[in-house]
C-alpha cells in the first residue's frame, strides 16, 4: 500500500523545533516530508535547515503556502499568529504547548507576578477563541502537541 505524502513545514528553529523534527521522523502511518523551516531569526532558521537538508524560508506565508501541515514551534506569544495564518490558508497546524497565554505588553514595566491574573485569563481565552474561529472557517484542523 502506498502511503500518502504530507508536506510538512516547521515554524521556529529552537528546542521544540528540534524535538518535532525527531518526532516527525517516527511517523509511520503516512509519509511526512519536511519541506522547510521559517523562523524570525533567519540565521537560526538557516542553520536548522542546513543541518537537515531542507529549505529555510524567508516568510511565514511562503512556508505555509508550500505545505499541508504546519508545526508551530514558536514562543507562546506567536502561537495565535502562526495558527491563524495556517488555518486561514486551509492548512492543518500542530500547535506546541501551551496553546496560548499572555506574555505581557513588551514594556519594561510589565511584571507577570503583579499583573491581574483575571486579565491574563481573559486574554488567553480570547486568543483561543480566535484560533478556534479560524479553525471553524478552515478546511484545515488544529492539533495540539504535548511531549
Amino acid at each position: 500500500m502506498t502511503k500518502k505524502t504530507l508536506r510538512v513545514g516547521i515554524v521556529g528553529a529552537g528546542f521544540s523545533a528540534r524535538f518535532h523534527w525527531h518526532a516527525i521522523q517516527k511517523v509511520h502511518g503516512t509519509n511526512p516530508e519536511v519541506i522547510g523551516v521559517y523562523a524570525l531569526d533567519a540565521a537560526q532558521a538557516a542553520a536548522y535547515a542546513s543541518e537537515r537538508g531542507v529549505r529555510a524560508y524567508d516568510s511565514l506565508h511562503g512556508l505555509i503556502d508550500d505545505v499541508d501541515v504546519v508545526h508551530a514551534c514558536v514562543l507562546v506569544a506567536g502561537h495565535e499568529e502562526v495558527a491563524v495564518a495556517a488555518l486561514e490558508r486551509g492548512k492543518c497546524v500542530i500547535l506546541e504547548k501551551p496553546m496560548t497565554g499572555y506574555c505581557g505588553d513588551g514594556s519594561e514595566a510589565f511584571h507577570g507576578d503583579t499583573f491581574p491574573k483575571v486579565d491574563a485569563l481573559r486574554f488567553g481565552l480570547a486568543s483561543v477563541e480566535r484560533i478556534l474561529e479560524a479553525e471553524r472557517k478552515s478546511a484545515g484542523r488544529l492539533c495540539y502537541a504535548e511531549n
